[in-house]
């Protein structure tokens, strides 16, 4: 199948519609940057929409930088919402080796009820110790061989429940 580019404005309804016409991968990317847009706007996003976003930042950092990306860059917000969006789409198999690499950082998440941003900074931190980095890149190997096919997944969630999609 051919990539998706995005040439007019589409909804994420229009483009979830294409889904067995173009790359999967290519469409959940266009519906990405229509959320970005929304998220940069300060809408309010859905919680699937949140859900979306948080596994896009899983698939574009660890991709590119593996887990120490995820938890270094700004993405590091979407985390604490990692671990229902992975359940949300069916990703058990990610969803445990995210788990895994958070639980790797050895934070404590009493700071995500009462202190958020604590908990984010202290997230930033961790990835000081050498130790923390180098299980992070054995997760890291593990993540790219497990071949789960996130974006696929994500397209088909995202058809199955377009009305919990705002932008739609």
């Amino acid at each position: 199948m051919e990539w998706f580019e995005k040439t007019e404005h589409l909804s994420i309804a229009d483009i979830a519609a294409l889904s067995g016409k173009y790359r999967a991968d290519s469409l959940v990317v266009a519906i990405e940057a229509i959320l970005i847009d929304k998220d940069e706007s300060a809408a309010e996003l859905t919680e699937s929409e949140l859900n979306f976003l948080a596994i896009e930042a899983l698939e574009r950092e660890v991709n590119n930088g593996g887990f120490s990306q995820l938890f270094a860059n700004e993405s590091r917000r979407f985390v604490p919402l990692l671990n229902s969006a992975l359940e949300t789409i069916g990703a058990s198999r990610t969803r445990a080796l995210v788990e895994r690499a958070i639980s790797a950082l050895r934070l404590d998440h009493s700071l995500l009820g009462s202190e958020p941003m604590r908990y984010l900074e202290s997230m930033y931190e961790s990835m000081e110790d050498p130790a923390i980095q180098d299980q992070l890149g054995e997760l890291d190997a593990e993540y790219y061989e497990l071949g789960e096919d996130l974006a696929s997944a994500l397209l088909s969630y995202t058809c199955q429940n377009i009305r919990e999609f705002k932008s739609a």
